[in-house]
């Protein structure tokens, strides 16, 4: 996966040097995370869990609090208006 010339660390959002918009991130916000829900409901599925199954709306919403909610914090400080047109025209999932 490439880069696009920014930080591939969520870990630190602080560290971004350029907003990308492009590829995946045209479409979501967070094409990582909704990739990681998707292989969740997809094992769930093939597994027959309804558990499994149940878990990913859970899951989405304890990352979105958790981690996206502090990551779009200091993507909103460090580019301004450039992220505030970018989340009018992409959805945070889809």
């Amino acid at each position: 996966m490439s880069t696009n010339g920014t930080t591939l660390n969520p870990l630190h959002p602080d560290r971004t040097t350029k907003l990308v918009t492009v590829g995946c991130y045209a479409w979501s916000r967070n094409p990582i995370y909704l990739g990681m829900s998707g292989l969740q409901l997809s094992v769930a599925l093939c597994f027959g869990s309804l558990v499994g199954i149940l878990a990913v709306p859970l899951f989405m919403f304890v990352v979105a609090r958790l981690h996206i909610h502090v990551e779009e914090v200091q993507l909103r400080k460090r580019f301004g208006l450039e992220w505030e047109r970018y989340t009018q025209r992409v959805r945070r999932w889809l």
